[in-house]
């Protein structure tokens, strides 16, 4: 198979006995990386992954290596409502328009 960037997911592959690992979902990719504990994969920090939400490439970093499908800082963002963000904005032009005192 040609090289190509990975695309993360937490697995247990343990029997009985929990053993967690990230695998690569891609098709026909067999890698895998054992993992310290559960939330903890210090051998693929700093390493570049595909995001699972927008298919681009991140670095991982300790947030993205705590979710089960790892994504990038611009989809985590994303979750904001959009009429939360249109509030947001009305209050902050609101209140720069207001005399100062």
């Amino acid at each position: 198979m040609s090289k190509h960037v990975h695309r993360y997911r937490r697995i247990n592959i343990g029997h009985g006995k929990p053993y967690w690992v990230m695998k690569c979902v891609k098709n026909g990719c067999s890698h895998y990386t054992a993992m310290a504990s559960k939330l903890s994969c210090p051998i693929l920090k700093d390493s570049v992954a595909e995001c699972n939400r927008c298919e681009e490439r991140f670095i991982l970093d300790k947030r993205a290596l705590r979710m089960a499908e790892p994504c990038c800082d611009d989809c985590v963002n994303k979750k904001t409502n959009p009429k939360v963000k249109e509030a947001e904005d009305f209050f902050t032009k609101l209140e720069a328009s207001l005399p100062k005192l």
